[in-house]
């Protein structure tokens, strides 16, 4: 690459900051951004408009909250005591409790029963022009959906337009087709998908008679809710809040409400079931020992009447029974206790079917009740979740883990007391064989009926003690309560819709910045040249100059006394050439561009206009002979001389072809004459080599309008009678793959001192333009606009 002079324009300090790396321009992304100023009015008041629209439609949604405490029962702190004692690795843990109790609230099984007791498997709606409103109240719904039936679930989620007659008796009802049926309230109406039965509610306060009713799945509104439910304990301790969103906050404080009354009612559901067990247990032993105690009484009466007894006993005789008496009565109370205890034991533990243990037993020296009802609570929780559950949910783990602990805390407890009773019982028969001995000299008579009544005297103890439990277990049962208190009751806390002016606020913002990205994206993928940055960036082939965009629009844009801007640039354009060549001939200039519409003939009339200002001869040939333009520029289209054809096929002579440009006497031009058929093969005759060699001894400068080189060869066909070539890009149209063409023709100097013009470059689009130097017009009054 041939070195320029250092005040050539491809050498100097530029403005424009645009890196070559293709990043983006700041400053040409703030003019895109100011010449589409339209755009930052235009999407904001789009976007607020959208936001108003929004905010109009927009179901408003409350927030209901509430503080409940869960507090660990008589029996869970029982167990904590006694498994400590035991030895047993079962502690007091009350996060699991919590998380229990959150998974049992939070169970699709509670949430159903919420659904099925308020009715919220139907929605009463009356429509609005912008959005619809739920009647929940009762007063507010005209008439009630007290039975239906779908049809393989066709008649969930579909609105059903009710008006009601003025008899008050019939109704008609529309579908979402637009058929209508007539029906009558408290009788079954068959549709299609399937029955319905409406009734009019007699407390109906209302003023519209008209109500649209939506059935929908109560499987799926179940699931919805939970959805919206939100349980977690408040600030670690051991209260819970419980919070659900809906438009509705009426119905979201009957849902909280629902939600813990059915908790409750499970919960005494369960305790009375085990109360109910138990009674069942000791009213069945009751029964056995009333047999048992007749049988003894009835075998007294006969040994009696039988054996004609009418005596005493002596004192060491009645001690020795009493002895006899005390030692049966603890012998059989440790048999009770014993029974009682392989009864728990039998029930304990049978695998995935576990059961509740149905008999409460009190040793003297352990108290296993508060553990029996603990096991009996982990039952019932674990059959709870298991209604909502799978066998298989995480959530069934820790209470797995707390139920086997609690089965081996009683297990413990049930062998150690084993053990203790059966040396009790041990102890006991070997005192009563003692006994026996001393007796066995008393009379048979006396000694079978002391037997007797000692037998008598056992069974009416164990029936009064049996009794005795038996109202104990009742009276547990009545006065069954929940473990919940309910701290504070749901109440509305506020509106948890966004608010307007955050609607608002965001809309504005992307109004804002919607075109700045539309903005962006449109300089990302513009793939033209307009900036000297791209084109040094894109070639080797020295930069020339830039000429301003051609606001008035007339061809001729420079003369003798104009001052505008676009016709400075050409006069630099015209110093540049002189430090392009550097010493070198530059006689012979040649235009082309990549493509048509580039301006090379503009550009090529103008600065020959430039050059003959300055006192030199000029001569402007238009050897485009495919589409010409010159002759057009210079002197209209009435305007028919001879031109380079007629020359080059011996038609014309070299001064008939020479015309006048009519606009100074220094400044003549030959036009392109007809269009040939072949334009590349004339161009390749010798004439058009004779016709410059000739016309270089007449004039200071020839400028010939060559066609574009990116798209035919006509121009290489000259190359050798070119001193100069310069290559006209335009803002905005030249595509920067373009450019490659003129890199490939200045490395390998197919056209001869290259060089590049920028065309058409507009003001405001923050790229600029300006003298070689960097210095932009404008300033100082240095030119005038026309």
């Amino acid at each position: 690459m041939e070195q320029l002079h250092p005040n050539t324009p491809a050498n100097l300090p530029s403005l424009n900051a645009e890196p070559a790396g293709g990043e983006l321009d700041l400053k040409a992304l703030l003019g895109r951004a100011l010449r589409q100023w339209y755009l930052f009015i235009f999407f904001p008041i789009l976007t607020v408009l959208a936001a108003w629209l929004f905010l109009r439609y927009q179901i408003t949604t409350f927030e209901v909250k509430g503080v409940i405490y869960l507090k660990e029962s008589a029996e869970d702190q029982a167990l904590a005591e006694v498994s400590g004692g035991l030895g047993g690795a079962l502690l007091k843990d009350n996060n699991a409790y919590l998380t229990n109790q959150i998974e049992i609230l939070s169970s699709f099984s509670l949430m159903r029963a919420v659904v099925d007791t308020l009715g919220l498997d139907v929605d009463y709606i009356v429509e609005g022009r912008l959005k619809d409103s739920e009647l929940y109240e009762l007063p507010s719904r005209p008439l009630l959906v007290t039975a239906y039936e779908s049809n393989k679930e066709m008649l969930f989620d579909k609105r059903f337009r009710i008006k009601i007659s003025a008899d008050n008796v019939h109704y008609t009802l529309e579908d979402e087709n637009g058929i209508t049926t007539t029906g009558t309230f408290g009788t079954p109406l068959a549709l299609e998908e399937g029955m319905i039965i409406l009734e009019k509610n007699n407390v109906w306060a209302g003023d519209s008679a008209n109500v649209t009713i939506i059935i929908r799945d109560s499987i799926k509104r179940a699931r919805m809710l939970l959805a919206r439910l939100k349980i977690k304990p408040l600030r670690n301790s051991e209260l819970l809040e419980i919070s659900l969103e809906d438009p509705v906050p009426a119905k979201a404080i009957d849902i909280v409400n629902t939600l813990l009354a059915v908790y409750d009612a499970n919960t005494i559901s369960k305790k009375n079931e085990v109360a109910q067990k138990t009674m069942q247990f000791v009213s069945e032993r009751l029964n056995y020992l009333s047999q048992e105690l007749n049988e003894v009484e009835s075998a007294a009466e006969n040994f009696v009447i039988s054996n004609n007894i009418i005596g005493g006993t002596e004192r060491e005789l009645e001690e020795s029974f009493e002895r006899l008496r005390t030692n049966e009565t603890k012998l059989a109370g440790l048999k009770l206790q014993e029974e009682g205890l392989n009864a728990v034991s039998a029930n304990l533990g049978k695998g995935d079917s576990l059961s509740y243990l149905t008999y409460q037993v009190t040793l003297d020296y352990l108290n296993l009740t508060p553990l029996i009802q603990h096991y009996n609570e982990l039952i019932k929780q674990r059959k709870t979740l298991l209604a909502s559950a799978q066998p298989s949910n995480p959530a069934l783990r820790p209470l797995a883990q707390q139920i086997t602990d609690a089965e081996l805390v009683i297990r413990q407890g049930l062998a150690e007391s084993k053990r203790k009773l059966q040396g009790q019982q041990l102890e006991l028969r070997q005192d009563t064989d003692k006994i026996l001995g001393k007796i066995r000299t008393i009379p048979a008579k006396e000694r079978g009926l002391m037997a007797i009544e000692r037998q008598q005297n056992i069974r009416e103890q164990l029936y009064l003690y049996l009794l005795q439990k038996r109202e104990e277990t009742a009276l547990t049962s009545a006065t069954a309560v929940s473990n919940v208190r309910i701290i504070e009751p749901p109440m509305q806390r506020g509106i948890i819709s966004t608010s307007s002016y955050q609607i608002y606020s965001v809309a504005l913002l992307m109004g804002l910045l919607l075109p700045m990205a539309i903005i962006t994206l449109q300089e990302v993928i513009d793939d033209t040249v307009r900036t000297p940055k791209q084109i040094k960036a894109l070639t080797d082939a020295p930069f020339l100059g830039m000429i301003a965009e051609n606001r008035s629009k007339e061809r001729i844009v420079v003369n003798r006394s104009s001052r505008s801007g676009i016709a400075e640039m050409f006069r630099m354009l015209r110093t540049n050439l002189q430090f392009l060549g550097a010493g070198k001939q530059q006689q012979v200039l040649a235009v082309t561009s990549s493509m048509g519409g580039e301006g090379k003939t503009f550009f090529c009339i103008n600065l020959g206009i430039s050059l003959a200002i300055s006192g030199k001869r000029v001569l402007l040939i238009g050897m485009d002979l495919r589409k010409p333009k010159l002759r057009l520029y210079l002197r209209g289209e009435e305007f028919n001389g001879q031109g380079v054809t007629n020359y080059l096929t011996g038609q014309a002579s070299l001064t008939e072809i020479i015309h006048t440009s009519g606009l100074m006497d220094n400044l003549d031009f030959i036009p392109s004459g007809p269009i040939p058929p072949n334009p590349a093969e004339l161009l390749m005759l010798p004439q058009a080599r004779e016709l410059l060699a000739q016309l270089r001894t007449q004039y200071d400068y020839i400028l010939i309008d060559m066609p574009p080189v990116g798209l035919v060869a006509d121009t290489l066909l000259l190359t050798d009678v070119i001193d100069c070539a310069l290559y006209v890009t335009r803002f905005a149209k030249t595509k920067k793959d373009q450019l490659a063409v003129a890199d490939d023709l200045y490395r390998s100097q197919k056209l001869p001192q290259l060089a590049i013009v920028l065309n058409d470059v507009r003001m405001g689009t923050g790229y600029g333009y300006g003298y070689g130097y960097g210095y932009g017009y404008g300033y100082g009054g240095y030119y005038q606009e026309d």
